[in-house]
């Protein structure tokens, strides 16, 4: 593997953020695919009979198709998190801790991270960067494992 190939701390956590979106969406959508379900049980008339069986067996195949993607996200998610855990164990000050943890392995936006923090945006975003350059400067190349699950 090359070193333009090599996937990055930045891209790590960036990675390990967009999949718990990713997760928060999925689970929203299955959410709403539950609710049609309920929906449509409730509707009398609108349809044939034949036709409503067929369109709740085709919601239902959808539900169960993204329920086994959500197991695959958490899983995915779990391997990723507890690598981000141990990044972020190695950090020294507990500030830069915080904010890595809220922001990576809780997931909230920057925002929210500075609610929780009571600390203004700009210096989370200080803290945030300090902590990065701290693991940068600890962490010279991400195990094959981790670049393989990003890359894919």
């Amino acid at each position: 593997m090359g070193r333009v190939d090599q996937v990055t701390v930045e891209d790590f956590f960036k990675y390990t953020m967009y999949e718990n979106n990713l997760l928060k969406a999925m689970k929203a959508e299955k959410s709403v695919n539950k609710s049609n379900i309920k929906e449509i049980r409730t509707i009398k008339g609108s349809f044939e009979e034949d036709e409503m069986k067929d369109l709740l067996c085709r919601i239902e195949e959808k539900l169960s198709r993204r329920e086994r993607d959500i197991v695959s996200q958490i899983n995915l998610i779990m391997t990723l998190q507890r690598y981000a855990l141990g990044l972020i164990s190695m950090l020294e000050r507990s500030d830069d801790k915080t904010v890595m943890h809220e922001r990576y392995i809780l997931g909230h936006q920057w925002e929210d991270v500075a609610e929780n923090t009571h600390w203004s945006i700009s210096q989370v975003y200080n803290i945030h960067r300090r902590a990065m350059d701290e693991i940068k400067s600890r962490v010279k190349e991400l195990p094959i494992e981790i670049q393989e699950k990003i890359k894919t």
